[in-house]
């Protein structure tokens, strides 16, 4: 197990006793590596997609300790990668969905899907302990860490520029001073020791925010379906055991055809697919 996969699976097994911190952690994970669906009949479902078994860990507890409801937990397979999997946790139901999205500020009063990225209005994040527990749920769906006994680095990497400026402000509150670089397609908020980075160190973007190629715009949804993949998919926790306590559900209504190792709460086995989702 790497550095960082041993912090996320620490991290994954603190549950915030606060339920508003809990909302806060769960908002970030959707933000991050989320995915909202809307079915011809306007019905709404949400699934997190990640190759990390404690980030699916996490995000099955904090929906069951804070909303009580029913999740569907299955695994997806490359078959071109044996040791690549990808855990799904989805929330199917239409009104239980509705009601996570609601209490995450994700759904606004007219029923679009709407995230606000403002610090200081959006209240998911106006106390010091949700702040917290959104950069704990920030870390673990789309972020790393090395090992500081080598080289410090820190990183969160986000799909569009305006949640890393969000990402960045919040760390800015706790005497933090991140830096945000373009890395492909994804938007990087980071911390790095003794390295200047690729940003300007003055609290501006890296690039202007005019530019159109490099921004997308915050507000209504341009698709019918919602997608922000942040890291492409949260960091794989290769040859990790699976997590054997109660925060698995016993068994699952998902029927599978596989190899039987899925974790449990799965039918067993493994959904042959991509490894990284759609």
């Amino acid at each position: 197990m790497s550095f960082s996969s041993g912090v996320k699976d620490e991290l994954s097994r603190q549950i915030p006793p606060a339920r508003h911190c809990k909302i806060a952690e769960t908002a970030a994970i959707l933000s991050l590596c989320g995915r909202v669906k809307i079915s011809g009949q306007d019905l709404f479902s949400i699934e997190i997609h990640t190759e990390n078994v404690a980030v699916a860990r996490k995000y099955f507890t904090l929906l069951r300790k804070t909303f009580n409801i029913e999740t569907d937990v299955s695994i997806r397979r490359n078959p071109y990668l044996k040791k690549n999997r990808t855990y799904i946790v989805a929330v199917k139901a239409h009104e239980d969905a509705v009601k996570v999205l609601q209490a995450t500020k994700l759904l606004d009063e007219e029923g679009q899907i709407r995230e606000n990225l403002s610090v200081v209005k959006n209240r998911i994040v106006q106390n010091p302990c949700c702040r917290r527990a959104f950069l704990r749920g920030a870390f673990l769906a789309a972020g790393s860490i090395s090992d500081p006994e080598k080289f410090y680095h820190f990183e969160i990497a986000c799909a569009s520029m305006e949640k890393a400026g969000q990402i960045r402000e919040l760390m800015g509150t706790f005497g933090i001073e991140a830096k945000i670089v373009l890395r492909k397609k994804h938007n990087v908020v980071y911390i790095k020791e003794g390295s200047a980075g690729s940003s300007d160190g003055a609290g501006k973007y890296p690039y202007p925010e005019g530019d159109a190629q490099q921004r997308e715009p915050s507000g209504k949804l341009r698709n019918r379906e919602h997608q922000q993949d942040g890291i492409g998919g949260c960091e794989a926790d290769r040859g990790h055991p699976l997590y054997s306590g109660d925060h698995w559900p016993k068994r699952s209504s998902r029927k599978s055809a596989g190899d039987g190792q899925g974790p449990p709460g799965t039918a067993g086995g493994d959904i042959e697919g991509t490894g990284r989702g759609a």
